[in-house]
């Protein structure tokens, strides 16, 4: 999954909506080094019984 704006300031309700859904999820957030500010989600490969 990867979600465009992530960090771009012009948009902080991305970063914000972005944090906010995965705080309580084993997948991990990387931030992609491009003029947009692109995260892109990486599943965990913790299994939930």
């Amino acid at each position: 999954m990867i979600f465009h704006n992530y960090s771009d300031p012009d948009y902080p309700g991305t970063k914000q909506a972005v944090d906010e859904f995965f705080a309580d999820k084993a997948e991990g957030l990387v931030l992609m080094p491009d003029q947009y500010g692109t995260v892109v989600v990486v599943k965990s490969r913790v299994r939930m019984l």
